[in-house]
This record gives C-alpha cells, sequence and structure tokens, in this order.
C-alpha cells in the first residue's frame, strides 16, 4: 500500500507536481493503471494523453471501477481526490517504481538502442552470460525471455506498469542481468523514465522511423536519452551519430571501432560457413570465430563480447569465447534456411535501406552466382 504522502514527495522529488486537490495524506492506495479497463478498487488512475487517445476522457469510468485517486495533467470536474502534474508519462514511470518496490535498482540492466543490431547484440549477450551460469532475462522484439524461456510480448520496449511487472516476475526467477532492446519510441514515450540502466549500448543510427521523429538529428537526440541514466557506456563511434555521443559522455565509455577505440576490431574475414576476427580490448588481443556471417556481425559480436568482458571480468574470457563460438544465427537475422538443393537461402528482417545494403553485400561477397532479392 502506498500513502497520498508518499507519492506527492516523489513527485516533488522529482519536479513534476503543480497541485495536490482534495487529498488526504495518509490515505493508502493499493495499485496504478493507466488502462481504466484494468482499474480496481483502491487505485490510482493516471490520465495519460496518447495519439489516439485521451486518458482524461476515461477518468469517470476509472472512478466508477473504483479508482480513488487520478493523476492528471489538467483538473477535472470530477468530485475525487486529485493530482495535477506536469507529465503523466513520467509520473506513471515514477509511481510504477514507487507501487513495485523500484525491481530495476535489484537488477543489472543493459540497455542497446539503435536503428540496426540491438536484436542480434541483445541475443549474442543473453547467450553468454546464459552459458557463463548467469540467471538471464531478456526484453526486445522477439518478446522477452527469463533463463531461455521465451514470453510473448507486444512491443520492443513494454510500457512502465509492464516492464516493472515483467523486471518483478525476473527477480523471483533469481535474475541478476536483464538484457532490454531500448526503442526510440519507448525513450521518446518515456517507458524507461526512472530506470537505472548499469551499461548502455548505442549500435548505430541511420534512416528509420522519420514518420514519428521530425529529422535524423531529433531521432539522434531520442536515442541519446538511454545514456542520460546510465554508468557504462558502450558506443559505435564509426557512426557519425555515435562519435557525436562518445565525446558528450563524461562517464566511463568505451568506443567500438574497426579503426581505432577501446574496443578495436582488427583483422577480420568471413565466408559462408562464419567470421574470425580479431578484438583488442583494454591492451589485450583476443581471437574469435562465430558461425554468423557478415561484417556488420563482426562488430555486433565484438560489442557483446566487450560487454560481458567487463561484466564477468577478463578473467572469464576462454568461456565467453567458448560460448560465442556455439551460437548459431538469431532468428531472421540472416538465417539460413537448411534445403536438400545446392543454393542458399537466406531471412532477415531488413527493415532500412542501410540493413538491406548491408545484408546484400555480404551475401553478394560469399556468393558462387547470381542473387535474387
Amino acid at each position: 500500500m502506498i500513502s497520498t504522502a508518499q507519492i506527492i514527495a516523489e513527485l516533488k522529488k522529482h519536479e513534476l507536481l503543480i497541485e495536490a486537490i482534495n487529498t488526504d495524506p495518509l490515505k493508502e492506495y493499493s495499485g496504478i493503471q493507466t488502462d481504466s479497463k484494468s482499474i480496481k478498487k483502491g487505485f490510482v488512475f493516471v490520465c495519460i494523453f496518447g495519439f489516439i487517445v485521451d486518458g482524461h476522457d476515461y477518468a469517470k469510468i476509472a472512478v466508477k471501477e473504483g479508482a480513488e485517486l487520478l493523476v492528471v495533467e489538467r483538473e477535472l470536474e470530477i468530485d475525487i481526490p486529485q493530482i495535477v502534474v506536469l507529465n503523466a508519462r513520467k509520473a506513471t514511470a515514477i509511481l510504477a517504481a514507487l507501487f513495485f518496490d523500484d525491481p530495476s535498482k535489484k537488477l543489472k540492466i543493459i540497455g542497446i538502442t539503435g536503428t540496426n543490431g540491438k536484436t542480434t547484440i541483445a541475443n549474442i549477450l543473453e547467450q553468454i552470460l546464459l552459458g557463463n551460469g548467469k540467471n538471464v532475462g531478456l526484453i526486445g522484439t522477439l518478446g522477452y525471455s527469463i533463463n531461455g524461456v521465451i514470453y510473448k510480448s507486444d512491443r520492443t520496449t513494454p510500457d512502465i506498469l509492464d516492464l516493472n511487472t515483467i523486471f518483478c516476475k525476473m527477480i523471483d526467477e533469481n535474475v541478476e542481468f536483464v538484457i532490454m532492446e531500448v526503442s526510440s519510441h519507448a525513450l521518446s514515450l518515456d517507458r524507461t523514465f526512472a530506470i537505472h540502466f548499469h551499461t548502455a549500448v548505442f549500435s548505430n543510427l541511420t534512416q528509420d522511423h522519420l514518420d514519428f521523429h521530425v529529422s535524423l538529428n531529433e531521432y539522434a537526440k531520442t536515442k541519446f536519452k538511454l545514456f542520460e541514466n546510465a554508468d557504462i557506456g558502450f558506443i559505435n563511434i564509426d557512426d557519425e551519430h555515435g562519435e557525436r555521443l562518445y565525446k558528450k559522455c563524461s562517464f566511463t565509455k568505451y568506443g567500438i571501432s574497426f579503426v581505432e577505440g577501446e574496443v578495436k576490431i582488427g583483422k577480420h574475414d568471413y565466408s559462408i560457413s562464419g567470421s574470425n576476427f580479431k578484438i583488442n580490448f583494454e591492451g589485450r588481443e583476443f581471437q574469435l570465430k562465430i558461425k554468423l556471417i557478415g561484417k556488420y556481425n563482426i562488430f555486433n559480436t565484438a560489442t557483446a563480447f566487450s560487454i560481458a568482458l567487463n561484466l564477468l571480468g577478463k578473467s572469464s574470457s576462454k568461456q565467453i569465447i567458448k560460448s560465442i563460438a556455439s551460437i548459431d544465427c538469431i532468428p531472421g537475422r540472416l538465417q539460413q534456411v537448411v534445403t536438400d538443393r545446392s543454393i542458399g537461402i537466406y531471412v532477415d528482417y531488413a527493415h532500412t535501406p542501410d540493413a538491406l545494403q548491408n545484408v546484400l553485400e555480404t551475401l553478394n561477397k560469399i556468393k558462387e552466382e547470381k542473387m535474387i532479392c
């Protein structure tokens, strides 16, 4: 149970409170919701102004269903205690942490953002950590998983209430590390506001979601929000936006590059059977062999490898390299279709010009005859 006084104190701390109307500081509430259909007696209902509907229009329904406090962006003509806030989305994130006992602080969360590569990096890192005997959670495009058991999810990054529910479920399963794909939509809509990230990762930024973001620069600024609440950063500095982000970060950071950086990818090659490459991490060189093909998959693997070294320590390097060598393709990421015909068939979810170009350039290098896309 959470009291009005606790709610007001948290909102004040984050400079979100405008006014409390007819509230009783000692009154306690049993839960929080942003969906009027999911309200129970004694709940707080937060009215969020969305793209299609305005939560304020559903406040009366929520009260009828048992809501006893409204968190709003404008005062409503309803005879019930209300708290007016500057930003209802951010308020939801703050209050979710309060009601769920801030589960993100009990986990080491690795957030991965970027246009391409998020899913591959996340899945490789998950396999590495599982291969090293760690309890791991993953939240992303393909759903979410707890210690390798997969569950369905509607979004790459679930809304903040669902996210906290998943975190609690992971804690019950003794999860230590949580790997999250963090979409630009989630960052823009404050779905990850108030979540502390142990590690933030930037893969790249190319043309995508410009129906949602005003420009490529605005898209980049949104991606950079992930690094505002993180301890450590791993950043692709071969990407012009990543280079800019790297220069802005004042905390511990690792630039990943084929040219020069704290994580430098050296001599590399690939064929239809996989890829080989050298990687230098903080002055120590490692040789890696993987079943994945292509320069961009070498980069994705190098990123996951360096994060794992940072999380587990360099003494774990042999087991990490062994785990990486056993990883098969990531579903939908240059996934080879087994066939009894003498042709190579691959499925890839490439959805941007850059991703498609990378896939076709990779396959063009290893093809023996013509290629059909």
